[in-house]
């Protein structure tokens, strides 16, 4: 019960039912990846590289096997920008209050946070990498003396820093 797609391009989403699955290098270009435990199945999800013009949609049900691994790396989910519509670009995780369901991103394959949906409390979402070398242009490179930063983390530590000084430290 194993499938690997591998450089691929899926001209719509799958549904994914108690199997395991490695994609890699592979893009989806519109619907939705719908992945369900089982109760006597194993599901195992590896999604690395590429990414999805949809949604990805995550089933469990209580008294399930938890899906373990959850793995999304680099694997891009965006809205279709092909047809684009608030539905799609999102990750939704439909967790059971019974079972864990952890599921494991690097920040290049989340959508904006209104974007994702965690349900359950036994549901979380683990980041395994943040914002350190991500890019940043400022809208306007005047408010940043006396060169403007380059990343995420630079920006980040330059207003901490500033806050620090003007209203003192939390």
């Amino acid at each position: 019960n194993q499938v690997n797609i591998r450089d691929s391009m899926l001209s719509a989403g799958y549904t994914q039912n108690g199997i395991n699955m490695a994609m890699f290098a592979s893009f989806v270009s519109s619907g939705n990846i719908t992945i369900n435990s089982q109760a006597t199945t194993d599901t195992q999800v590896n999604l690395v590289g590429g990414g999805i013009n949809g949604n990805v949609i995550i089933n469990v049900l209580p008294g399930h096997i938890p899906i373990d691994p959850l793995n999304l790396t680099s694997f891009a989910i965006t809205e279709n920008i092909f047809n684009p519509s608030p539905n799609s670009g999102n990750l939704i995780v439909n967790g059971a209050n019974n079972v864990i369901t952890r599921v494991r991103a690097t920040v290049d394959s989340l959508p904006i946070r209104s974007r994702i949906n965690l349900i359950g409390t036994n549901t979380s979402l683990i980041r395994v990498d943040d914002a350190f070398d991500l890019a940043y242009t400022p809208i306007n490179s005047a408010n940043w003396a006396p060169l403007p930063p380059t990343t995420v983390q630079e920006a980040l530590d330059r207003i901490a820093a500033l806050l620090a000084v003007t209203i003192g430290t939390p």
